[in-house]
């Protein structure tokens, strides 16, 4: 039986761990990525979501976002600000791939579910 994974991550950090992901969507890690992850975050916080990140796949990511987006979003307002957010940080490298843009696609997606 597969060991069931908890984490207790805060407002800040949920959101700080769906940057990540979507920093990481294209297979490279992007200094200025994730500069701006770590400013919006704080060290602590990013620290602990590198950790949560390198600890899940993707399917555990994006179960975790879909079980856990009602504790964070509470309002259209919430996930309008996130995503403008998300934006940034796919956008911080001055190039946003295919990959990217489907992945925008797909958190709203989830955010609306």
């Amino acid at each position: 039986m597969k060991e069931v994974k908890k984490y207790n991550l805060n407002r800040q950090e949920f959101f700080g761990l769906m940057m990540m992901y979507a920093a990481n969507i294209d297979g490279e890690e992007h200094k200025k990525e994730l500069a701006i992850i770590k400013s919006s975050i704080g060290e602590e916080s990013f620290n602990k979501c590198c950790n949560v990140y390198q600890s899940m796949n993707d399917y555990e990511l994006i179960n975790y976002f879909r079980d856990h987006k009602a504790s964070f979003l509470k309002s259209n307002m919430d996930e309008k600000m996130f995503l403008s957010e998300l934006k940034t940080v796919v956008s911080a490298d001055h190039h946003v791939d295919i990959m990217e843009k489907t992945l925008l696609l797909a958190i709203k997606k989830i955010m609306s579910e």
